[in-house]
């Protein structure tokens, strides 16, 4: 999936949608140490530290939420919403390869990074405030391979050294969606590799696709999910690797 702005600010406008009415006070169920102020707060500082990246192509250190001041909730939307626009006039002028935590790669880095950032955070609102929330298989399923993509990349377990618990000695995880081709994941020494393919793995996990995508980020227990095989396999990749 190529990234899309309008996609992005699509989400953002949902995520605004889904605070307007919520108690700044109201603890994130899924993310217990924030307060939805919080929560607002951190989606637009993470456009707007991103835009800075964008801007300068170079590291920034990475924020904290709580330091950010969304305003009362009459301006959150201008919140959100500026800041969204913020990182998308600056994404629209970089052309050249910028910093990311993984090494200097191309603007779509950090399009990609700030969609997938806000649709798990939509279903973090979206649960706080009572708020319907739906995500189209199309997106969740790059949600997904984003995920696949950050987890594997050979410099990964430097930025997060939790993820050397993924080494392995050849165990298979297969997270399959209930219509269309999964992830098939094998643990190997030198950490993990995956393919778009059906298999035979140790441990599979099925579920709708917008579905897995939640599970995968923490969001929903696996108990949301069908698994076969060995749970205690995937109960720990879970562990492991909802960030």
């Amino acid at each position: 999936m190529k990234p899309n702005p309008a996609t992005l600010r699509s989400e953002a406008q949902a995520f605004a949608d889904a605070v307007r009415d919520g108690d700044p006070e109201a603890y994130v169920p899924t993310c217990p140490d924030w307060q939805l102020r919080v929560l607002v707060g951190h989606i637009g500082q993470a456009f707007r530290w991103s835009a800075g990246i964008l801007r300068t192509r170079a590291a920034a250190a990475v924020p904290d939420p709580h330091d950010a001041d969304p305003g009362p909730v009459t301006a959150w939307r201008s919140w959100i919403m500026d800041s969204a626009d913020e990182f998308l006039a600056a994404y629209d002028r970089t052309r050249e390869l910028v910093w990311t935590f993984l090494g200097n790669r191309s603007p779509e880095f950090w399009l990609r990074r700030m969609l997938h950032d806000t649709t798990v955070h939509r279903y973090d609102a979206c649960l706080t405030t009572g708020a319907a929330y739906a995500l189209t298989d199309h997106l969740a399923e790059d949600g997904v391979n984003e995920r696949m993509e950050l987890l594997s990349d050979p410099v990964a377990w430097k930025v997060l050294p939790a993820l050397e618990k993924l080494r392995g000695e050849g165990e298979t995880l297969q997270f399959q969606p209930e219509s269309g081709i999964g992830w098939f994941v094998t643990r190997t020494p030198s950490g993990i590799a995956y393919e778009r393919k059906h298999g035979s793995a140790d441990a599979t996990v099925v579920a709708p696709m917008p579905a897995l995508h939640l599970l995968l980020a923490g969001r929903i227990p696996v108990d949301q999910a069908i698994v076969a095989g060995n749970r205690t396999l995937i109960e720990h990749w879970l562990s492991t690797t909802s960030l």
